[in-house]
């Protein structure tokens, strides 16, 4: 049994992001075989560790870096190469922190990039999950039209800052943990080092018992779920808003369009002038919302990696309708398990079929539960890299004092 110190930028609680979700997977899978401890950085209250993983935890270490600090931090590094968003998490007593619990470990796992600094001169095995090509995500704003010209600017330099961050990364730890092998793909094109011997693909998974699911899809909404501070799910909203409900619902007068997951009161009222838009903000619990949906929708145009929405939509029995941004990194059956669509059309006459035709609609959504349930537990889905940080760690306990 080793040490795992698990390094984390937010306090996972409430879990609203993927991210957060697949790390506190890995940390749930992990503790079956190791102690593990957290160390978390926070930047407002924090919520109780839920009953839940009290039992996950060895023990757990709060950090808390106040907001206007990490923007100090941003501002500080816009004349430095560092990326800002690596600024932004920087912390001089969370580094102690965390050099004082590494010399506790046997291996060290860094989410994110945000946090793979404080680990830099760990004398133990080092893993990063860095779940997604965040300068994949970048690239993929620039080359999307109707952006705002401020944030192209902005991601086009953070692109670069971070693409070499993301680059050493690679080379310098032990193992580096991604969810798509589009996103591994991506990055080893940049590279000229040998880092793929480096590299673990191991997709999300969805806890397929945790939804009451039902066979008879009769409402009149539409679901999109997702924490609404990220450019990926705005940008995707607003698109979808802008460009496909008002075509829609001049087909179908009732439908809706549900969104569902923390967001700001400046994107609230942007979103509810388009007619039919029905902001539910953060839910603790999903069940009369979803009772009410017919379709779960993912047109995502951004981003990177696997899109835990589109697993919870399936894990719920909803037929989805996705991107091909959306898709990558899934192998379920387009047009019996999920449903892709790409121009303003394709979107258009994908929506108004399902809401014409439930039959149909249940089917997918039954097929698609089924996949999850085949390909994506996250037990089998993330049993590659715990074996991997098992292997990792075992020569750190033989050389324990």
């Amino acid at each position: 049994m080793a040490r795992i110190l698990v390094l984390t930028s937010r306090w996972p609680f409430p879990t609203y992001s993927g991210d957060m979700v697949r790390i506190l997977n890995i940390c749930r899978e992990l503790s079956r075989h190791h102690d593990v401890t957290l160390l978390a950085l926070r930047d407002g209250p924090v919520d109780p560790l839920p009953d839940a993983f009290k039992s996950v935890f060895r023990s757990v270490h709060i950090v808390h870096l106040p907001r206007w600090r990490s923007w100090m931090n941003a501002l500080t590094a816009l004349i430095t190469r560092s990326p800002l968003q690596v600024a932004y998490y920087k912390s001089d007593e969370f580094g102690l922190a965390a050099r004082r619990l590494i010399a506790e470990s046997d291996l060290v796992l860094c989410h994110l990039i945000r946090t793979a600094e404080y680990a830099a001169e760990a004398r133990i095995p080092a893993v990063l999950e860095m779940t997604d090509a965040i300068s994949l995500n970048y690239e993929r704003v620039g080359n999307v039209s109707g952006r705002r010209n401020l944030l192209k600017s902005v991601y086009a330099i953070e692109r670069s800052r971070v693409l070499n961050h993301e680059l050493e990364c690679l080379r310098r730890f032990d193992l580096t943990s991604m969810v798509s092998a589009v996103d591994r793909d991506y990055l080893l094109g940049k590279s000229a080092d040998d880092i793929a011997r480096k590299m673990i693909v191991t997709t999300n998974g969805a806890d397929v018992e945790r939804y009451q699911v039902s066979s008879d899809l009769r409402g009149n909404s539409l679901l999109f779920l997702g924490k609404m501070s990220t450019v990926p799910n705005i940008d995707a909203c607003e698109y979808f808003a802008g460009e496909c409900l008002p075509q829609i619902r001049a087909q179908l007068p009732a439908l809706e369009f549900r969104i569902v997951g923390p967001i700001t009161s400046a994107t609230a009222s942007r979103l509810q002038r388009y007619p039919g838009v029905v902001i539910c903000g953060a839910v603790k619990e999903l069940g009369q919302v979803v009772a009410d949906c017919f379709c779960g929708i993912a047109p995502m145009r951004l981003g990177a990696g696997v899109q835990n929405k589109i697993l919870d939509y399936m894990a719920m029995g909803l037929p989805c309708v996705t991107t091909a941004v959306g898709y990558e990194g899934l192998s379920a059956a387009q047009g019996r398990e999920i449903v892709v669509a790409e121009s303003r059309d394709d979107w258009i006459k994908s929506i108004v079929d399902l809401y014409a035709d439930r039959s149909a609609a249940a089917a997918i959504g039954q097929a698609g539960r089924a996949y999850v349930r085949r390909s994506h537990t996250w037990s089998a889905c993330l049993a590659p890299l715990v074996s991997a940080i098992d292997e990792l760690s075992k020569g750190a306990t033989h050389r324990r004092p």
